[in-house]
């Protein structure tokens, strides 16, 4: 029984334990290392139960409804709710557990559900190492273990053997060696990074960026050429139903603090037709770093005493291309001057491009500053026009370490082209106009008409099936009275172009974007899918520059940090309304001392009753059946009943009969070790088995008085009787 019980164990434990690994901090994360426990006995409970005969069985089964009727009057009665409530995890890692043995049980006797095992196990360790996740240590120690485990079951049953034969015995015998591996799998120090399998990442990247190439070189297509699918595209063109095409295009590390949605514009848009979106500044200006110092400008002017991180905070962020190729340079807001990346960019017009086109695991870094934008001193900046002189342009030049890039006159030619590029004639509806001089009534500054035109929108509905825009729309108003009055619902795009219409014809310059909103949260890292392909407006502000804004519904989240004032107020609150802790008192200290587990006589006595009144009825019950079945029985039938009785019995006493052995064989082997007349039985189990000789009933009183004589001679009834029966079964 030893031995298959062993060999049980040694699949039951691989499995369960790395399955409860992954799905202990599901169902208890705060409670540590119990689960091994659950899991170890459980499974031992459930081995036994296999292996031990009928009264084993009984007895352990009476042990358990003794353990749980105890725990149950242990439990005051008020708190056994609470207490099976708040512990309902371990009846559902003692389900698993079982679920895990019953596949144990076929994984022990089918070869095909052991590979299959052990190569699922090997599959999700190298998915989730590839993919960066943790892993419990002991999950990989076990699963190495099993493997090893199937190689070896698989080879000790193909290879011929001298002796015995039997390979449960020696994938036992082997077990202290795949021991020995679980432990150093254990204890050797996991690395604090994972490993990233760079090589075969790289290898992947290169045949996807090969194809990229090939289907660009003859199909004419390239992963930002357009088309009515969630993600990027260089094209401004929208309407009708986005499809899906899930892929990771790109990888963004923060190397400071950052937004908590990041957003990187890839393409801006000045010119619309009514229904796509066109780009006519082509200009080789850097407005990108000019609309940067116009920026700073407008915050060291207006600071006064104030840091300039009260308004503004630099930021690093590096960018790798994965499923990516494009001339497209991703940037965020208020970028500045890279060494690097001027050697392969050119400025086009506010974006930048790169001049060959960027493919899987091309990299680069970017500087930029972060905006306090929902801060009272953002707000009260914004909150009238500004202007830029030549002191104060240069002076922004020199705090943000721009050389000779750009000149004072490059941002006078800049700024003066900015309402012909950004702010054409727009005309709408007159029921339009009504409606937006509504909106606006009392609004005092263009950012507060902006953020009013922001809000409307949020109480739009979001979808990604708004349906063709209808063939009638060939105008901006058009588009605006269908979209606003009519239609209410769209993607981002359809947000983005309505918003930066209505900010045009209220005089305001404002541009089409489309990038990525990368979310970012306390992550340094994130992998960009294609799926965060947004649209969004930007508007400018008379010398303060380009700001964006988030119409889109759900899109918008604060972008705000604590000013250096706020920050010395909160340290002064602190202080002042901290609370006076006292030392405990006497009282205080009495109360938190547990107090000791008391047990009453019944909280022992009754579980012990119940479950020995258990065993007692299960066994009388059993001898009343065997009674029974006995007494139906021919005299031959009792004969060899009680025959095949005295043969296990004599077993319990390690005197039993080798498989191999006749009956003849056996009693000659033992003779010296029982007295002759208890092994008279054999005589006759043998002629009652080979022979057609008649039993009658004298010869069954015979073997009956035989019996109890060697239940009497197997049961010691002294120290002197229990040495000899002890010297006996141990040879």
């Amino acid at each position: 029984m030893i031995l298959s019980l062993l060999y049980d164990l040694l699949y039951y434990l691989p499995i369960s334990l790395t399955v409860l690994s992954f799905l202990h901090p599901m169902l208890a994360p705060e409670v540590k290392f119990v689960w091994v426990v659950i899991s170890v006995v459980t499974g031992l409970f459930l081995l036994f139960m296999k292996h031990l005969n009928i009264r084993g069985k009984v007895i352990l089964g009476g042990i358990f409804l003794t353990a749980a009727i105890g725990g149950f009057f242990i439990i005051p009665g008020e708190k056994r709710l609470e207490f099976f409530t708040s512990n309902l995890w371990v009846f559902w890692e003692i389900i698993l557990a079982i679920l895990c043995f019953v596949v144990s049980e076929f994984a022990e006797h089918y070869k095909r559900v052991r590979i299959v095992l052990a190569a699922g196990g090997v599959i999700t360790l190298i998915v989730l190492l590839v993919r960066g996740d943790d892993i419990p240590k002991i999950a990989v120690g076990m699963i190495i273990f099993f493997v090893i485990l199937t190689i070896m079951e698989i080879l000790q049953r193909r290879s011929k053997k001298e002796g015995d034969p039997d390979p449960k015995k020696h994938i036992v015998a082997l077990s202290p060696f795949l021991l020995v591996i679980l432990l150093a799998t254990m204890l050797i120090k996991a690395p604090a990074d994972p490993y990233d399998w760079g090589f075969v990442k790289k290898i992947g990247q290169f045949f996807k960026s090969e194809y990229i190439k090939i289907s660009e070189t003859v199909f004419g297509q390239g992963w930002d050429s357009g088309g009515a699918v969630i993600g990027f595209s260089d094209r401004g063109s929208f309407g009708g139903d986005l499809a899906v095409s899930p892929r990771t295009v790109m990888e963004v590390t923060a190397w400071a603090e950052s937004d908590r949605t990041m957003y990187l514009a890839g393409k801006r848009f000045d010119t619309f037709d009514g229904k796509e979106w066109q780009k006519e500044n082509t200009e080789d200006v850097d407005e990108q770093l000019l609309d940067s110092i116009e920026t700073y400008s407008a915050i060291l002017a207006n600071k006064g005493d104030a840091p300039v991180s009260d308004y503004i905070q630099r930021s690093n962020i590096s960018v790798v291309y994965k499923d990516m190729h494009t001339l497209c340079v991703f940037t965020p807001q208020k970028t500045l001057p890279n060494r690097m990346l001027v050697q392969y960019r050119r400025p086009q017009g506010p974006d930048y491009l790169f001049v060959d086109k960027k493919v899987a695991d091309d990299k680069y870094d970017i500087a930029y500053y972060r905006i306090n934008r929902d801060s009272e001193v953002f707000l009260e900046l914004v909150a009238k026009p500004q202007k830029v002189t030549e002191e104060s342009f240069e002076e922004a030049k020199k705090e943000l370490e721009v050389g000779d890039e750009v000149s004072y006159e490059d941002y006078v030619s800049y700024h003066d082209s900015i309402r012909q590029k950004y702010l054409p004639e727009t005309e709408i509806s007159p029921k339009m106009q009504a409606y937006m001089d509504e909106l606006l009534e009392g609004a005092d500054s263009d950012y507060e008409k902006l953020r009013r035109m922001e809000e409307m929108f949020h109480s739009f509905h979001y979808t990604h099936t708004p349906g063709d825009l209808p063939e009638s729309i060939s105008s901006e108003a058009e588009y605006l009275d269908y979209f606003i009055f009519e239609k209410q619902e769209g993607y981002c795009s359809y947000y983005a172009t309505a918003f930066v219409l209505l900010a045009r014809a209220n005089g305001i310059p404002a541009r089409y974007v489309q990038g990525y909103a990368v979310p970012m949260g306390k992550r340094r890292r994130s992998e960009v899918d294609s799926s965060t392909g947004h649209a969004w407006p930007e508007a400018y502000l008379e010398g303060i520059g380009w700001v964006r804004f988030e119409p889109t519904p759900g899109m918008r989240v604060s972008e705000s940090w604590l000013t250096d004032e706020e920050v010395r107020n909160n340290k002064k609150n602190d202080v002042d309304t901290a609370p006076v802790v006292l030392p405990p008192s006497v009282e205080d200290e009495e109360e938190e001392v547990k107090e000791p587990i008391h047990l009453e006589w019944y909280q022992i006595v009754i579980p012990v009753a119940v479950g020995a009144l258990f065993i007692l009825l299960i066994f009388a019950v059993m001898a009343i059946v065997r009674k029974v079945r006995y007494a139906t029985l021919s005299e031959r039938g009792k004969a060899v009943s009680i025959c095949k009785n005295s043969l296990d019995l004599l077993k319990r006493v390690r005197l039993g009969r080798k498989d191999e052995e006749t009956l003849s064989e056996y009693a000659l082997r033992v003779k010296d070790e029982l007295p002759k007349e208890r092994l008279s039985f054999i005589g006759t189990y043998e002629e009652i088995l080979y022979s057609e000789r008649e039993v009658t009933e004298a010869d069954r009183r015979q073997l009956e008085a035989g019996f109890k004589e060697l239940k009497r001679f197997c049961r010691p009834h002294s120290p002197a009787q229990f040495v000899r029966m002890y010297i006996l079964r141990k040879g």
